[in-house]
């Protein structure tokens, strides 16, 4: 162990001691449901910017996916920042200009449920929710067990991987366990100063990388690129419907804004921090593209620390260090967003919100206390027993995280669509008809996601998201026109 990785796993230490400090700071005088899973709608711009971008810069969904395509789909790959960038905004313009913030509603079950009284729709939207997160945070934490045993295999060589696995789970649960929501957004802040240093020092690097025998001058580096013209077409068809309708679909998007204490902290929060967010995702793929054409490829990211590590110098000492804190900061702040999302989604109007807002402080914090250890543990199983082919399964997993997304988002639109209506009722056929929908775009983006795996290729994962999106309206239309949907007597507006 060098003089350099030593100085890595001190600052990573450190790094986590000031999670759980910022974390105690965070902890109110008294735990309820709304407090542990929304801070009590006390968020302000500061803190709803820096968790939007900290938390949507996530090491294994976008930084590492750019770190192992940018030789395919070389500098195609900015159309992702540019996107994300566009929805976010769409979103947060649309949701600010209605009477959402300040309601009850915290999930998009709850935004559903509100809009058509479909207990069914709104738990199968609540199970895809659960399914995607527990995916996200998975792969969050296998990337950071790949981080931790990089350093410790030498050290513990018997299961290190799982070792690693288990110990970053017990970590994010303990400052999750202590601030909650406003815990999490507390240490986005922080995690956000570590993220763009680090993406500044991922850019320095590439300026001054030392070209491989491999590199290749014949095309300029900002052409290069193995994907064809159907290729490209079809990923920024993809790209472009994910981006557009992950924010409105993604439970932490939802939970993040009712957390803030106006509409108007909510924009603000946004305004002041677009450009950080557009320098987290733009920023790596140019580095990384520009890394390519000087011979650097990368399959996984301990292939990056290696190369940061044997260049020398500058890099060795210095940047090597910050990029891998930093590279920990994004991989932290999205395993804690997903962890209290899941909490969250589970706390809905349908699911467990009434016996939960029931128990008193002490067994409501063993109560989250008990779920995230189960759900880390159930985990760390998994991977125990499938950790040889966790590497292959990277990508599908990525396309399988967002698929499921997609699914749900014809039911949000639907439900932004007729906010201020008084809610509906549908008959069973209807009901079963929208369920139908959401279970057959489900099934659709599964099983595109294992053929992709076993061809490796993209392309059925990437046209299943638009598959599952139109079944899943087309199925949505049928169920309210066949379910003759009514106006219940005696209700309020939806929201």
């Amino acid at each position: 162990m060098t003089f350099s990785d030593v100085t890595v796993l001190t600052a990573l230490a450190l790094s986590v001691v000031v999670f759980y400090l910022l974390a105690s700071r965070a902890r109110g005088e008294s735990l309820t449901v709304l407090g542990y899973t929304l801070a009590d709608r006390q968020i302000g711009q500061r803190e709803f910017g820096a968790s939007l971008v900290a938390a949507s810069t996530s090491l294994a969904t976008v930084l590492l996916f750019f770190l192992s395509t940018a030789n395919y789909y070389g500098l195609v790959l900015l159309w992702c920042g540019l996107t994300y960038f566009l929805g976010q905004a769409i979103f947060l313009k649309y949701v600010t200009g209605k009477p959402l913030l300040g309601r009850d509603i915290r999930t998009i079950s709850d935004l559903w449920y509100g809009t058509i009284l479909s207990p069914l729709n709104a738990r199968l939207i609540t199970a895809i929710t659960v399914s995607s997160f527990l995916i996200i945070l998975f792969v969050e934490l296998y990337i950071g067990s790949i981080i931790l045993t990089y350093f410790i295999r030498p050290m513990v060589p018997a299961y290190a991987d799982a070792l690693g696995f288990a110990f970053m789970s017990l970590l994010v649960i303990g400052y999750v366990r202590i601030g909650g929501l406003r815990g999490v957004m507390q240490t986005d802040q922080w995690q956000l100063k570590m993220l763009l240093a680090a993406v500044l020092a991922l850019a320095l690097f590439a300026l001054i990388a030392v070209p491989q025998p491999a590199a290749s001058g014949a095309t300029p580096w900002y052409f290069a690129l193995q994907a064809g013209p159907k290729e490209i077409i079809l990923f920024c068809v993809w790209i472009l419907i994910l981006n557009l309708t992950l924010p409105f679909s993604q439970l932490s998007s939802w939970q993040r804004v009712a957390a803030a204490k106006s509409p108007e902290e909510v924009w603000a929060g946004f305004k002041s921090h677009a450009k950080f967010l557009l320098f987290a995702w733009i920023v790596p793929v140019l580095a990384f593209v520009y890394l390519v054409s000087r011979g650097y490829v990368f399959g996984d990211v301990t292939q990056l620390f290696q190369a940061l590590r044997s260049a020398g110098g500058i890099t060795d000492g210095i940047l090597y260090p910050i990029i891998v804190v930093g590279f920990g900061a994004a991989l932290f702040s999205t395993a804690d967003t997903a962890l209290i999302a899941l909490g969250t989604a589970l706390a809905d109007n349908n699911t467990f919100r009434g016996p939960l807002e029931r128990m008193s402080e002490k067994r409501l914090r063993g109560a989250f206390t008990v779920f995230a250890l189960l759900t880390l543990g159930v985990l760390t199983v998994v991977f125990a027993i499938a950790e040889a082919d966790v590497g292959a399964w990277f990508i599908p997993l990525i396309y399988a995280i967002f698929g499921q997304l997609v699914v749900v988002a014809p039911l949000v639109l639907y439900s932004l669509r007729r906010i201020g209506d008084a809610p509906k009722e549908i008959s069973s056929l209807g009901s079963y008809l929208v369920a139908a929908g959401l279970l057959v775009g489900w099934v659709v983006i599964m099983v595109a996601v294992f053929i992709d795996q076993n061809q490796g290729t993209y392309i059925w994962s990437q046209l299943a998201a638009p598959a599952s999106f139109l079944i899943s309206g087309g199925f949505l239309l049928l169920g309210v026109a066949v379910g003759n949907a009514r106006p219940v007597s005696g209700t309020g507006s939806a929201t």
